[in-house]
C-alpha cells in the first residue's frame, strides 16, 4: 500500500484515537504542564520583547516544512 501527502497532512492516512487519562495521569501532565511553562518563562526572560514572537514564528515554520532528510 502507498501512502500519499495530504494538502496540511503528512500522510493519508486518516485513523483517529482518541485518549483519556486516568487520575494519576491526569494529574502527572498537569505537574508536566508547570514545569514546562516555568521552563518556558525562565528562557523568555533571556529574550528581547519581540524576540520569543520572532522565535515562535520560525518554529512554526520550521515544523511546516516537515522532517529534514538525514544526510
Amino acid at each position: 500500500m502507498t501512502l500519499q501527502r495530504l494538502p496540511g497532512r503528512r500522510f493519508a492516512d486518516r485513523r483517529i484515537e482518541h485518549l483519556e487519562l486516568k487520575v494519576v495521569g491526569r494529574a502527572a501532565y498537569e505537574d508536566l504542564a508547570q514545569v514546562a511553562e516555568t521552563h518556558d518563562a525562565t528562557l523568555a526572560e533571556k529574550l528581547t520583547q519581540t524576540e520569543p514572537v520572532v522565535l515562535r514564528r520560525a518554529l512554526k515554520k520550521l515544523t511546516k516544512a516537515g522532517p529534514v532528510a538525514r544526510i
